[in-house]
């Protein structure tokens, strides 16, 4: 391109030359011939772009991230000149596209098409625009180049992914915490009620308790469990590029569904705060709900108004995070005022699992992490089964 430019130059001056020094028709001829040539190289630019026709595919709008799909890309020229310089472009910050040339000039003769066959990968959980990004048009003598968004991108909505894993490093056996669990049920007292929640029996209301609470009290069935294990996880979001807060929100809902499959798969019931109401399944006992727990999970918003450690606190208060013995959470950031808003639950005894989603080193909160409350740092980028 360069060097047509440079050509160009040197006819403008030679035609200039020409009209100063000779005059005459033909000089002039050939001085307008050249002024008007850029004209005529940006309509056929124009014509080119609204003229040639770019075709996408996937396997399926709905996808699961690092799950390969088929992807179709084809060009062609259904007009009756020719396409001279077409290079296209591809999205590659949230996916990537297997074995397909890019930065390549087509030339596409009328009634001609390219047509590439590859797999897509996205990398986070979100709705956004994958395959072509953008087309830059070369006129026919390389002179003018001209870079168009795609008129019709591509969108496809990513869910997470659920990375089953063998072993939680950062939990103690299980069997343990079963044992710790037991031992503080035995040393609390006989409850005989306890709040009416939606679902329960009318039958069971205690109506004369429900007259001294003030509020609905049920009966309390003999051997009914405590929740075993609570997840808590932050909704709020932090960035505003997509570059910054996809990677740390998709990193949070793999652990919240990796954490909650291998507990559920080893039958301890699971319950999930998110501080939003129908965001996720709130319970789980074991994997025969897990599927309508994934559906759930992939509908959770993420919200820049959400309000942060203030909706920590009130997740931490409730009554199903006080009786656990087990309790994780899945946060955004490294803030040392998470280990206050946590400090009466680890003084009862509670074991407190944290972890950090952030590329932030954090030195001051990490290595405050002592036996019943572990600090553990996990990068948007990492394999969950190597750190979790």
């Amino acid at each position: 391109m360069k060097r047509s430019r440079w050509i160009y130059l040197a006819l403008l001056l030679l035609s200039l030359v020409a009209i100063s020094f000779y005059g005459g028709a033909v000089s002039f001829g050939f001085f307008f011939a050249v002024l008007i040539f850029p004209l005529i190289a940006l309509v056929y630019i124009l014509l080119v772009w609204l003229q040639f026709k770019i075709y996408q595919k996937t396997g399926s709008r709905n996808i699961v991230c690092d799950t390969p799909v088929s992807y179709e890309f084809i060009l062609q020229n259904e007009d009756f000149f020719s396409f001279a310089g077409i290079r296209v472009f591809f999205y590659s910050d949230f996916s990537t596209l297997e074995r397909l040339p890019d930065e390549m000039d087509y030339e596409i003769l009328p009634g001609q098409r390219y047509s590439y066959e590859t797999t897509l990968r996205c990398k986070y959980r979100g709705e956004y625009e994958v395959g072509v990004k953008e087309v830059v048009i070369t006129d026919f003598s390389g002179l003018l180049r001209i870079r168009f968004r795609v008129r019709e991108p591509k969108r496809v909505i990513v869910s997470p992914r659920y990375v089953r894993l063998e072993q939680l490093r950062t939990l103690p056996d299980l069997s343990t915490l079963q044992l710790r669990s037991t031992s503080r049920m035995q040393s609390e007292p006989d409850v005989l009620t306890r709040e009416y929640r939606p679902g329960d029996p009318l039958r069971q209301i205690h109506w004369k308790a429900s007259a001294a609470a003030g509020t609905l009290m049920t009966r309390k069935p003999t051997g009914e469990e405590k929740t075993e294990a609570v997840i808590l996880y932050d909704t709020a979001r932090y960035y505003e590029d997509p570059k910054e807060y996809l990677p740390v929100e998709n990193k949070v809902l793999e652990i919240l569904l990796a954490l909650a499959g291998y507990l559920s798969e080893r039958h301890v019931p699971v319950r999930t705060l998110s501080g939003r109401g129908g965001n996720a399944a709130e319970y789980l006992r074991g994997l025969e709900g897990f599927e309508d727990f994934y559906e759930s999970v992939c509908r959770v918003r993420f919200d820049p108004d959400f309000g942060g450690l203030r909706k920590l606190e009130q997740m931490l208060a409730a009554r199903e995070v006080t009786e656990s013995m087990l309790i994780f959470l899945v946060l955004q950031k490294a803030d040392l005022r998470v280990l206050s808003l946590t400090q009466r639950l680890f003084e009862a005894g509670a074991m407190l699992v944290i972890y950090a989603v952030t590329e932030e080193e954090s030195e001051e909160f990490f290595r405050l992490s002592e036996p019943g409350r572990r600090l553990c740092r996990i990068r948007p980028e990492e394999d969950l089964e190597a750190v979790l």
